[in-house]
């Protein structure tokens, strides 16, 4: 069986599909927070932990896509060994270090020194009980997502896993800088409820610039990809 043939074999969506697909899985992800607010009174603590916590499903969804980047390259997997434990331990001291953040921040309090992600998200869980099933409504989304993004695109056939590994990180910057200081002004309003919708609105805003101008890398290198590209 050709190359050619095997790509043909996996499952595409075209691209004008895609990019409503890409669309609605945001506004998706972000209405599960928006109804919290409107029906169940979640507050902005509430809301930066679960943005935080997203983070962690977002750095496990990359591990599976790291692992699954280029298997036919068989050099790769022993390059894979070494770069998807480090992913996990850089992302790890990097979302432990922001969740401290968030939660002396918006919580009003929270451990002096640096703890492991799980044990904060523990911390987190305590203050919100609610935050598990938010958090796995959300993470089946961008599963969904990464079927559209980097299954059906065949992207997973030639991405490098080093893009990879860094592409969380953008997200974060981006989009965490900007709600921190948004979350910051919703505080200081007495977090009325029309501030936390402008919130939200501001975040889904920004994921789905992100989602139009980002996505994966191997997505955007070939000629099958430019036929699917948004």
């Amino acid at each position: 069986m050709s190359a050619t043939a095997g790509r043909d074999e996996v499952p595409r969506l075209e691209p004008l599909s895609r990019g409503r697909l890409g669309g609605v899985l945001t506004v998706l992800a972000n209405a599960i927070p928006l109804f919290g607010v409107l029906l169940w009174g979640w507050d902005v603590g509430f809301l930066m932990a679960l943005f935080w916590a997203e983070n962690l499903v977002l750095g496990g969804i990359n591990v599976g896509r790291m692992l699954a980047a280029d298997p036919a390259n068989v050099p790769f997997w022993a390059f894979k060994l070494f770069l998807i434990p480090f992913f996990c331990v850089h992302f790890g001291m990097f979302t432990a270090g922001h969740g401290l953040f968030v939660m002396q921040l918006f919580t009003g309090g929270g451990p002096d020194d640096l703890e492991m992600p799980w044990e904060l998200l523990s911390s987190f869980v305590a203050l919100y009980p609610a935050l598990p099933a938010a958090l796995a409504g959300i993470a089946l989304v961008h599963l969904v997502h990464t079927w559209a993004d980097f299954i059906s695109t065949g992207a997973y056939r030639r991405v490098n896993p080093m893009a990879l590994m860094f592409q969380p990180y953008s997200r974060i910057v981006v989009l965490h800088v900007t709600l921190i200081f948004g979350g910051f002004a919703v505080e200081a309003l007495g977090e009325p409820l029309a501030a936390l919708v402008v919130l939200l609105a501001l975040k889904t805003a920004i994921d789905l610039g992100l989602w139009v101008f980002g996505g994966t890398p191997g997505a955007k290198d070939s000629a099958l990809a430019k036929r699917l590209q948004v």
